[in-house]
């Protein structure tokens, strides 16, 4: 059971990475894959930790959404995360899941560096005033247009999160 549900983890992974997207059925069906394994290798206690965990991850998911630091997908995608790993598992998954987000965040900002050279000189400049002066002059702000700026799936970074914890756990 547990190379279905890594193989759905990884085919959300590749979708978020390549569409920006995650599909519902997947998601739907690492639930159900989930609860049929949890059915029949463990007790039903651990149902109660898995749905907790749902709860506390998409409620963490739901606020990250509201200050626009994530998509609906993405939070959707914690929720079923939680309900994977279960309640008391989630501080150890958060510590992996920001090292993968670190890796990744850092390779994405390699390749935006990559691809336009100019714009982190322009960046560079911006922090510099900003920390010798307080603010940003008007000439060193950049309208970038919504297709422009850096689009970091967050999916990838999840799954990675949970592998780490799976491996090191």
């Amino acid at each position: 059971m547990d190379i279905i549900i890594w193989g759905l983890f990884f085919i959300i992974a590749v979708f978020d990475a390549r569409d920006n997207r995650i599909p519902n059925k997947l998601l739907i069906s690492i639930i159900v894959v989930v609860t049929i394994n949890s059915i029949i290798f463990t007790h039903s206690v651990s149902m109660t930790h898995s749905l907790l965990g749902l709860v506390v991850l998409f409620s963490i998911g739901l606020l990250l959404f509201f200050v626009k630091a994530m998509a609906p997908g993405d939070v959707k995608l914690l929720g079923v995360v939680g309900y994977y790993i279960g309640f008391w598992n989630i501080p150890s998954f958060m510590f992996y899941t920001l090292i993968s987000g670190a890796i990744v965040g850092s390779l994405y900002s390699l390749q935006v560096l990559a691809d336009n050279p100019n714009q982190f000189k322009l960046l560079v400049n911006r922090y510099s005033t900003v920390f010798l002066y307080g603010k940003v002059s008007e000439d060193l702000i950049t309208n970038t247009e919504p297709s422009k700026k850096l689009r970091m799936p967050f999916g990838p970074v999840v799954v990675i999160g949970l592998a780490l914890y799976s491996y090191f756990q």
